[in-house]
């Protein structure tokens, strides 16, 4: 059965400028180059969006390795659609118009709002280990039953996830602000900023646990996320992988046979 991967856009895939358009952009220009700072920026329902880098080298080569991309984010259907089809479009500009792969979106219209059950005395099941109000249920929305155990959810906000799909979370970092605004600069920072770059490794590895362990996707996601680790998934796991370093690296090398200009834009392990 085909791969599913399904991103959230802010704070994940992109950061918003919602203050200070002029001071934030000045900021990435003066830190990244202001030619690369133009390629990632896009304006979608009257705001500046940036998209973090190796997204886009990053969508390419899952797109090569047959895997089906989609958006689920709970902002306006309006916003999302009118920035994935800017980001789609220039992160399959390699690729023939005709053969360019469609990107489904799903926004806050398809969410499952449990404050709907507030007086439900089994309200509780639609939560899962992270409590939240609003829920990205993927069953019988996003994919179907027999869909679900090949699917992931790339997400900086577990809350979002619906009660029993917790193997399908693929957890990133993410920051208050796109690019660290003072000279202290700290490890969630350099993850958050490069979190392309480890989803590329993570993905890579996973990819090969589930061939040479003959898991499904959401069974390699755990033990690649949280066995390796020593870990298991529940309320406390805090998804120890986004800090070993290698993942980022060896994300990095994968990207750059896409994307040769792709770097660090800030060291590893800044605080010790």
């Amino acid at each position: 059965m085909k791969l599913n991967i399904i991103f959230d856009i802010d704070s994940c895939l992109a950061e918003a400028i919602r203050y200070d358009e002029k001071k934030n952009i000045r900021l990435v220009e003066e830190n990244i180059g202001k030619e690369l700072s133009d390629d990632l920026l896009h304006t979608a329902y009257n705001y500046s969006h940036y998209i973090f880098p190796g997204f886009y080298a990053l969508w390419e080569w899952l797109h090569k390795k047959g895997i089906t991309i989609t958006v689920f984010s709970s902002g306006i259907k309006e916003r999302n659609i009118e920035l994935i089809e800017k980001v789609a479009k220039r992160s399959f500009k390699n690729i023939k118009e005709e053969e360019r792969p469609e990107v489904k979106v799903y926004s806050r219209k398809d969410t499952f709002n449990t404050e709907h059950f507030r007086d439900e005395p089994d309200r509780e099941q639609y939560q899962s280990y992270w409590f939240g109000n609003l829920k990205k249920k993927l069953v019988d929305v996003v994919v179907t039953k027999e869909e679900l155990p090949y699917s992931w959810l790339v997400d900086d906000d577990r809350s979002y996830v619906y009660a029993n799909e917790e193997k399908n979370l693929i957890y990133v970092t993410s920051q208050f602000h796109y690019f660290p605004e003072s000279d202290y600069k700290d490890n969630e920072e350099f993850q958050s900023f490069h979190k392309a770059y480890y989803l590329c490794g993570l993905i890579d590895k996973i990819l090969k646990v589930i061939e040479e362990k003959n898991m499904t996707p959401v069974d390699a996601a755990e033990y690649v996320q949280a066995t390796l680790e020593g870990k298991v998934i529940e309320q406390d796991f805090y998804f120890p992988s986004r800090e070993n370093m290698q993942y980022y690296r060896d994300g990095l090398k994968l990207l750059q046979t896409i994307d040769p200009t792709l770097k660090m834009y800030l060291h590893e392990n800044v605080r010790k």
